[in-house]
Order: C-alpha cells, then sequence, then structure tokens
C-alpha cells in the first residue's frame, strides 16, 4: 500500500542524501539550503518536525557515529578521526564525543562495554536515514520515535 510522501518529508529526504553524500564537506544549514535551494528557516523547521532533531544535530550525530565505528574498527590516530569529524581539535572532538557517549574516544576505542553507549539515537538516526535512502514511505505519526518525547512511540 503506496503512502503519499508530504513535501515536508521529501524535503526532509533531499537534506538526507545531501548530508549522505557530503558528509566529508562543509555541512551547515545555510550551505545546504544554497545548494537544494531552499530557504533556510523553512528548510530547518521541516527537517526538525518531521526527523524530531535539527539538521545540524543530524549532522554532528552522524558524524561522530562515523567516528565511533572508526575508532572501533581502524588504529588510525584519534586526531584524524577528529579532523575528519569536521573538528578543529582533539579536545573538541574528545568533549563532544565524551558529552554523547559517555567516554573519551581512546576508552571507547578499548573498551567493549563503552560502546553499548551509543546505541539509542544511532539507531534512530540511521534508522530515518536509511528508510529515506531506500525510498521507504511511511508515516512520522507511526515512527519508532515520539518526535516530542525522544522515546519509542507505542
Amino acid at each position: 500500500m503506496d503512502k503519499k510522501i508530504s513535501a515536508k518529508e521529501e524535503m526532509t529526504k533531499k537534506i538526507i542524501d545531501y548530508i549522505l553524500s557530503h558528509q566529508n564537506g562543509e555541512l551547515s544549514l545555510d550551505v545546504i539550503a544554497q545548494e537544494l535551494n531552499y530557504s533556510k528557516f523553512y528548510m530547518g523547521r521541516a527537517f526538525a518536525e518531521t526527523m524530531g532533531i535539527t539538521v545540524h544535530k543530524y549532522i554532528k550525530e552522524h558524524r561522530l557515529a562515523a567516528a565511533a565505528m572508526q575508532l572501533e574498527m581502524t588504529d588510525r590516530p584519534i586526531i584524524e578521526i577528529a579532523l575528519d569529524a569536521g573538528y578543529g581539535s582533539h579536545q573538541a572532538f574528545t568533549q563532544a564525543f565524551g558529552k554523547r557517549y559517555q567516554c573519551s574516544p581512546q576508552d571507547y576505542r578499548k573498551d567493549s562495554i563503552c560502546r553499548k553507549n551509543q546505541i539509542s539515537l544511532k539507531r534512530k538516526v540511521y534508522w530515518k536515514s536509511f528508510l529515506y535512502r531506500k525510498n521507504y514511505l511511511f508515516t512520522f505519526s507511526q515512527s519508532i520515535y515520539d518526535n516530542q518525547k525522544g522515546r519509542r512511540a507505542a
């Protein structure tokens, strides 16, 4: 059964596609709005309404999740991973990473228990991205997460 996709959901799909295809470049609301020819204010509101998080938070979470994966799977120096994730310094990356995962990047790399903290928002962000990337249509009123409360919907 096909469901119609709303204009806001279509815009959100385009934003996610742009972010995922330009994840190593400069990503900001201004840049994305200019590239996709949308008003940055409308685009920001539509994305937040559809996804339950802001564009900036989505980008940050996506980059931190990619960095976490690199920490787990590679032996690359943390500073290189930090720079690839868009952070200007090791300190800024460590602070953002620690706030998100409740441990330092060094501990995350060594400790599998620390890695369990990554699951909640990463699943939310990637699940919705996956659905959009695969062009699945679904209504957000029945989405996995209640956007206002940030917890599982009934």
